[in-house]
């Protein structure tokens, strides 16, 4: 790819030649002009380009600056030189801006350059252009992956529970849990979502361990794509008949067979060796076949049902076999099934191209008792919502667990109170924590009505706050009016909202993005003891570079014991619209801190990616 021009507008004549002769070296092609006026007329003769200004410059002529250099998303990247944080207030909100105080000009040449890699791979940089940050469900793994391979670069990408390390564009090491190299690649290569940071650089690289190319790694990876991984918690009888010895066992299956008759579990196994798990699972289903394993499938007391406005990642639902009920997406006579047929990166493709707003519906009544006769007969369900003021969706699922043909069945059984259906009161990842907490105390035994109670104190204890990037979809959607949107638009507050009592309130109104993150985490600190672990969710549309901004200023104020960061999905953004992050804030009391951990197989520490 090539690389884009650089308009360097800078007055200071040593810093534009230091700039100027840093980026050179690093083989962009630069222009340097000394003050706007000129900066403009280069802009002008220029293509696709990055322009690099001085903060107060931008702060002196704020009212041309943006018109006169498309901005940031619209061709070309603006990125503002300041020298503390302060300088970029008021006018950074549709740029890219770089405090340089404490850093050396090598650095911030070594930054500038960051922000344009970022640009040519198609990933932004974070809050201080130190590194990339991303979400799978936007781009998956091995595209980032040969996107890195593409430019040659030295860099970690870190990911929850692994890290994949590159040196000159080639594969060096990848962790992945207890896995290594090749069998880990394949792993992290099945993530369909998942919050990622790019740092550059040899810092912490591992010696190498890989040697096959790339292209053979993504190769290998790409056929574990294919393969459907149980839950880690399955476990497989040995039968010692005699179709135990009709064949030869292959040395795989030998060590397969080591780990289950010591009544380990399949995640234990896949564990236990570095063939890849692909491999592991054909030779599994082999022992099947020939009736040396008789799976056990795991089936706690309790099953857990949400719907699809949770935003949680596949991946922690699979871990707690959380069941997903899905709302449906509308746009004009299209209908898409949320996260099944619409994934959050085509939706906001969808919706930045299509003339028409979207908007959503909640899972029917039968489709709630569809899930509910399929489990009745051998687990007991708490079933859990987004907000019965919010939508229809708890209103749908009370009415199917009301249904007589599920009460009928409950009775038959011998369990006429083994359905519970539970309001959270929130909305977006708010709801998937508790679906996932509620999924914890099951796996640990609680029943269902002790669920139910624990799950009312929780939401009545939880803190959500969140700022939309722009009031235009929740005027699309109705929440606001035109007239109020236009404003917000024109005086550029960002309003704080937050969920209380089941319903979305104005919190706070604050000038700049970035001031309004600040604000956003100072109102949430004020309820929550800063010592105390603290279960942290942060929710974000389309917007990975504030949504880790968030978490490093959540990190300063709280003791963060439990973090989880996922990509807003269709549902929600069809009324907050991409740029909008929130977050939800939990502080687990002494007596319920036990119940609610993660669980054995999950990785408890946090990681920041």
């Amino acid at each position: 790819m090539q690389q884009p021009s650089i308009l360097l507008v800078e007055p200071d004549p040593e810093r534009r030649k230091s700039l100027t002769f840093g980026l050179t070296a690093e083989g962009y092609e630069v222009v340097p002009a000394v003050g706007v006026a000129e900066g403009r007329r280069f802009a002008d003769g220029l293509g696709p380009a990055v322009i690099v200004i001085a903060a107060e410059l931008a702060r002196d002529e704020a009212g041309d600056l943006v018109p006169a250099f498309a901005i940031h998303g619209e061709g070309r990247t603006l990125l503002l030189l300041g020298v503390r944080e302060e300088d970029g207030a008021g006018i950074q909100d549709r740029a890219l801006f770089l405090p340089t105080a404490g850093l050396d000009p090598s650095e911030v040449v070594r930054r500038i350059g960051l922000a344009l890699v970022g640009r040519e791979i198609g990933v932004e940089p974070d809050y201080l252009l130190s590194g990339l940050v991303g979400d799978f469900s936007l781009l998956s793994p091995l595209d980032l992956v040969r996107r890195l391979h593409r430019i040659q670069a030295t860099a970690r990408v870190e990911v929850r529970g692994g890290a994949i390390y590159l040196q000159d564009g080639e594969l060096v090491a990848v962790r992945s849990g207890a896995a290594r190299g090749l069998k880990a690649f394949g792993r992290l290569a099945r993530r369909s979502d998942g919050h990622f940071r790019v740092a550059f650089g040899r810092d912490d690289h591992p010696e190498r361990e890989m040697r096959e190319e790339l292209a053979t790694a993504v190769q290998i990876a790409a056929t574990e794509l294919l393969t459907t991984v149980p839950n880690p918690q399955t476990r497989y009888r040995v039968s010692f008949g005699p179709q135990l010895f009709s064949d030869p066992l292959t040395p795989v299956q030998q060590e397969i067979l080591s780990v289950l008759h010591e009544g380990g579990s399949i995640g234990r196994v896949l564990d236990a060796s570095q063939v890849p798990d692909g491999q592991l699972l054909s030779e599994v289903q082999a022992l099947e076949r020939r009736g040396v394993l008789e799976r056990l499938e795991p089936h706690p007391d309790v099953v857990i049902v949400t719907d699809s406005t949770c935003d949680l990642s596949a991946e922690l639902i699979a871990e707690h076999r959380i069941v997903v009920v899905p709302l449906t997406i509308h746009f004009g006579e299209e209908t898409f099934v949320d996260r099944e047929q619409l994934e959050p990166n085509a939706f906001y493709e969808l919706l930045a191209r299509r003339p028409e707003h979207p908007y959503t519906n909640p899972p029917s009544p039968e489709k709630f008792a569809l899930e509910f006769h399929r489990r009745l007969p051998r687990q007991d369900i708490v079933s859990i919502h987004i907000s019965s003021k919010l939508s229809q969706t708890f209103a749908n699922a009370r009415l199917a667990a009301e249904d007589a043909q599920i009460r009928e069945l409950a009775r038959e059984i011998g369990k006429p109170g083994s359905l519970r259906v539970v309001d959270s009161g929130q909305v977006s990842l708010p709801l998937g924590v508790q679906a996932m907490l509620a999924a914890r105390m099951a796996e640990r035994g609680t029943g269902v009505d002790e669920i139910a109670r624990r799950l009312e104190s929780i939401g009545s204890r939880m803190r959500t706050l969140f700022l939309v990037d722009t009031l235009d979809y929740l005027a699309k959607g109705g929440r606001i009016g035109k007239a109020r949107a236009l404003l917000g638009k024109i005086t550029g507050i960002k309003p704080i909202l937050g969920v209380e009592k089941g319903e979305v309130v104005a919190i706070d109104r604050v000038r700049g993005r970035r001031s309004a993150l600040e604000r956003l985490v100072e109102l949430a600190g004020r309820g929550l003891e800063a010592g105390r672990p603290t279960l942290v969710g942060i929710a974000h549309a389309r917007a990975a570079s504030r949504a880790d901004r968030l978490r490093e200023l959540i990190a300063q104020r709280l003791r963060i014991g439990e973090l989880h960061i996922a990509e807003m999905g269709p549902v929600l953004g069809v009324h907050a619209g991409p740029g909008c992050v929130g977050a939800t804030f939990f502080q687990p009391a002494d007596d319920e801190a036990a119940l609610l951990e993660p669980l054995d197989w999950e990785s408890a520490a946090v990681s920041g990616a």
